[in-house]
């Protein structure tokens, strides 16, 4: 088997710069490479999230500085990536640069599931995966006087988001489609 010279991660989430940097550990003599879009700074994890929706703290202070990348030898590139070419083993990014690879991490993140419900694209209504969602949800929180609030998801981010808005006084309802909270994580008795 060959051994890897060169590592490309797409996406900057926590899984993506997580990868990249557990990668540099194992082997410092890889060359890894890290792209993400223009608008996306630092590294940010989603455990985050729940407390810049409940104005604990400041979406700034949650990142951690592209410093990191560097101080580990990870090459940072940002501009979004266009094209995968599989048989070629490279990545095309919009400004029409190539990276090789031997491995390709895909570490984009995920789309919130939006239900097909009325009032969905009401004001107020928001979904929770990424910092700009966070501060939007609580700008309308704090602008609005917000006191009654309903959650749908009883995974992680949706139970501590409710959580710590119950904490602020708010009365928070939360719906899940599953059998119990957590489930994916949980079985029935530890949910």
């Amino acid at each position: 088997m060959s051994r890897v010279k060169k590592i490309v991660v797409i996406g900057t989430s926590g899984a993506g710069a997580l990868a990249a940097k557990m990668a540099k550990k194992l082997d410092p003599s890889v060359d890894v490479t890290v792209i993400r879009k223009e608008d996306e700074k630092g590294l940010l994890t989603r455990c985050a999230i729940p407390y810049i929706a409940s104005g604990d703290v400041m979406v700034d202070a949650c990142f951690k500085d592209d410093e990191e990348f560097h101080e580990q030898g990870i090459k940072l590139v940002t501009m979004k990536a266009v094209k995968v070419d599989r048989d070629e083993k490279k990545v095309v990014t919009a400004d029409g640069a190539t990276y090789p690879y031997d491995k390709l991490i895909l570490a984009t993140g995920a789309s919130p599931i939006i239900f097909p419900i009325p009032g969905i694209e009401l004001a107020g209504v928001f979904t929770l995966r990424k910092a700009g969602d966070a501060v939007k949800m609580s700008d309308w929180i704090n602008t609005n006087r917000v006191r009654n609030l309903v959650v749908v998801g009883a995974g992680a981010i949706g139970l501590e988001t409710s959580y710590l808005l119950a904490r602020k006084g708010i009365k928070v309802t939360i719906i899940e489609m599953l059998e119990h909270i957590m489930q994916r994580a949980l079985d029935a008795d530890m949910s």
